[in-house]
């Protein structure tokens, strides 16, 4: 069997999606202790500074490792174990990350769908794992211990905000800040619902572009610098897990760094890496961690494009790309891709961007040297050389800024384009079923028949060696009796060359 690890690991994914689409994990019920004021007691994983409904600045806090008070035990019809909590801070506060906190304030759930097509939060922070809210919130108590690694990696991720801020636009910082920082806190709601209408949204996530650049751009320099192989991979992979970490280490983030890290393990070990082997590794290690990722957006697209480039693409390669112009060829890639996440796209968004292929075409290549520009920014901004601000900066930010200028007039024109949105409604799940068959089977059916006319062309191949060597068998046959009829008459010559002579 080919690829038996990444076998297994699939039957492992069909599993926890049946699993999770028949028996539902519950989610936490509040009962009578909703809207009530509380006092809970948990540990800080997250934190963040968010613009509130007001427009000014709000300290928003993530709790895991819940534990209500005895003030608040009687709220509670029966204890249940809750994965954690959002809580929205009255005031803003430096708490620091990994410390024990007392809070206190309002319980709230989070909202729950109650029309169809209506976005259901309390399912999106259910798969997050937090259970539900705490608005007015303040901090009663905390410890003097925190996690010292988190905290740093939150502070050098505010002081990148910061130089983003200094040297780009609002516009464009926000945008830089949700490409190189996973925070789009500042990010324009225009910006964002244009990237999402054009089908280009997911150049902001935290993914294998980032990671492949950053890691494979590190490991190389360290290799080229004669450091030996097995430390420069560990360094790599500690720099990128730092990395994922300060970012927020979402589930696409996850899975690129997973990969990434088992394409390193590969070379240290001088094992052949194979992409859909670690795929499927980092889709059990996800739902081990988190069972209802299948119900997430982020973590179906994610892994589905990978499968388009992984399986889909070399098939429709083989199978149309010599009859293509070099052109349209490129357009292979991104027709891969469409193929594996159309259903879930339309899914979740009931509506597909008919341009994005193209779009994505011209907008992709760019992305290495938006992301070079702001990298070189945050780099030439911490050295705080005046000279270099003004002249190798201000060329590195003109550059970053022209192309999502780029980005925007392209979107501009699509949009402008007759048909640019296919409006297609919330399929059902059948359907998608259905469509996911139909292009298993077709995959199928091109794999086979490759494989029948690689057999064809090895028979026809041996067959024609076989006449071949047939023929070169008889030709020597042939040789060998004229020449043996050579020597018969040279030995009756002389018989009769000696007979005559007596």
């Amino acid at each position: 069997m080919r690829r038996p690890l990444c076998v297994v690991c699939l039957l492992f994914v069909v599993t926890v999606f049946l699993s999770v689409c028949f028996i539902p994990p519950k989610q936490a019920e509040l009962g009578k202790a909703a809207g009530k004021t509380v006092y809970l007691a948990g540990k800080i994983n997250h934190k963040e500074v968010r613009p509130s409904l007001s427009g000014e600045e709000q300290s928003v806090i993530y709790l895991n490792h819940i534990a209500v008070s005895s003030e608040s035990e009687s709220l509670f019809e029966k204890q249940e174990n809750f994965e954690g909590v959002m809580c929205y801070l009255k005031e803003i506060t430096e708490a620091p990350l990994g410390s024990m906190v007392a809070v206190k304030g309002k319980l709230q759930e989070f909202n729950q769908a109650t029309n169809p097509g209506e976005f259901d939060s309390r399912q999106y922070y259910q798969i997050l794992k937090l259970d539900f809210r705490l608005t007015d919130a303040e901090i009663v108590k905390i410890t003097k211990e925190y996690n010292k690694l988190y905290e740093l990696l939150y502070r050098i991720k505010e002081k990148c905000s910061l130089i983003l801020d200094k040297y780009y636009d609002e516009v464009d910082a926000g945008i830089m800040k949700t490409i190189l920082l996973g925070d789009k806190n500042s990010l324009s709601e225009e910006v964002e619902e244009q990237y999402k209408r054009n089908g280009i949204i997911h150049i902001m996530a935290i993914s294998g572009l980032h990671i492949s650049m950053l890691g494979m751009g590190l490991y190389k320099l360290l290799k080229k610098c004669r450091i030996p192989t097995w430390l420069a991979g560990g360094v790599t992979v500690l720099f990128i897990w730092c990395y994922g970490m300060m970012t927020g280490m979402s589930a696409s983030a996850c899975r690129a760094i997973i990969m990434f890290v088992m394409k390193i393990t590969a070379d240290i070990i001088g094992r052949t890496y194979d992409l859909l082997t670690a795929l499927a590794v980092a889709a059990v290690l996800l739902l081990i961690e988190q069972p209802l990722y299948v119900k997430h957006c982020g973590f179906l697209l994610s892994f589905g494009a990978v499968m388009g480039i992984g399986i889909v693409l070399p098939i429709l390669e083989e199978s149309m790309g010599k009859k293509l112009p070099r052109v349209l060829r490129g357009l292979l890639p991104g027709i891969a891709v469409f193929l594996v996440s159309f259903p879930i796209q339309i899914y979740y968004y009931y509506q597909y961007p008919i341009y994005s292929i193209t779009l994505n075409l011209l907008i992709i290549p760019l992305m290495t040297f938006v992301m070079i520009s702001g990298l070189g920014m945050l780099v030439i901004g911490a050295v705080r050389i005046t000279f270099l601000t003004e002249t190798v900066g201000a060329a590195v930010v003109f550059v970053g800024h022209s192309i999502l200028r780029v980005y925007s007039f392209l979107c501009g024109v699509a949009e402008s384009l007759p048909g640019s949105v296919f409006i297609t409604g919330k399929p059902e799940v059948w359907q998608m079923v259905v469509y996911y068959v139909a292009l298993g089977v077709f995959l199928i059916l091109k794999i086979v028949g490759k494989r029948e006319e690689t057999k064809k062309k090895v028979v026809k191949d041996r067959e024609s060696d076989t006449k071949e060597n047939v023929q070169k068998i008889l030709q020597v046959k042939e040789k060998k009796k004229e020449q043996t009829q050579k020597q018969r008459q040279v030995v009756c010559r002389v018989i009769r060359s000696v007979v005559l002579g007596m």
